[in-house]
């Protein structure tokens, strides 16, 4: 599985960014930014998953956005900004691509595409912080987790998804029972199975019926960053 962010740029521009892409894998619960870390590294996760995390003083932080193979993560750096104002950590471990930083900004600066386009992703993952928000306080939690399982599923490419139960509750700031009891009627009702460490979604279609209206409007965020400048234009070039 590729990087989808990666693919929409302009065959130049990957081409400027092809030798400065570093193959990498993404350990489980590593810390690739804090709060106020500059950022000097950009990622580009293929079949790992991030999360963005605000940090609490309790000791636990609640999840604003996740980042897999959909886009990147550090991005900011490179139009608007060399300060991560989160905490992003691996959630599901895997592959994906490294950069520096300034090599990124240095394409951003010299191609009006290339900034378009990572402009556009800070604004979908502004987007889906925005829309969390307003899900926490909205919806119920079963809805919630069913929302949480499918975009998860849709950035690491598979229905099969290596993660503990506790990491979910933390990541939508609930306590690990509640999730417990939510993901047994999930998986009592055909929609999923787990076991520690795993869950499998069963049945995908199904379970969208269960999500709540933020999991189809978060996916259209990302369906319209697909429309950029660069690839409307081809588009209408070649009609």
């Amino acid at each position: 599985m590729q990087n989808r962010l990666l693919a929409l740029f302009s065959d130049a521009d990957r081409a400027s960014l092809a030798p400065k892409l570093s193959k990498i894998t993404l350990a489980h619960g590593r810390i690739l930014y804090q709060p106020d870390d500059i950022i000097d590294k950009a990622y580009f996760p293929t079949s790992a998953l991030v999360s963005l995390v605000v940090p609490l003083e309790a000791g636990y932080g609640i999840e604003t956005a996740m980042v897999g193979s959909d886009g990147v993560v550090g991005g900011a750096s490179a139009v608007n900004g060399q300060f991560s104002i989160n905490q992003a950590v691996v959630q599901i471990p895997g592959e994906g691509f490294s950069i520096d930083a300034a090599d990124l900004r240095r394409l951003a600066r010299g191609s009006a595409e290339a900034h378009a386009l990572i402009a556009g992703h800070e604004k979908v993952a502004l987007g889906q912080s925005q829309q969390s928000a307003a899900c926490n306080a909205a919806h119920l939690l079963p809805e919630r987790l069913a929302k949480w399982l499918l975009l998860a599923r849709d950035r690491v490419g598979t229905d099969r998804l290596q993660l503990t139960q506790e990491f979910i509750a933390e990541m939508v700031g609930v306590r690990r029972t509640s999730v417990t009891v939510e993901a047994h009627q999930l998986q009592q009702a055909g929609l999923i199975r787990y076991r520690r460490g795993f869950i499998e979604i069963l049945k995908p279609d199904e379970l969208k019926e269960a999500a709540c209206e933020c999991y189809q409007v978060i996916t259209r965020h990302f369906g319209r960053l697909c429309e950029s400048p660069h690839n409307i234009s081809d588009k209408e070039n070649k009609s």
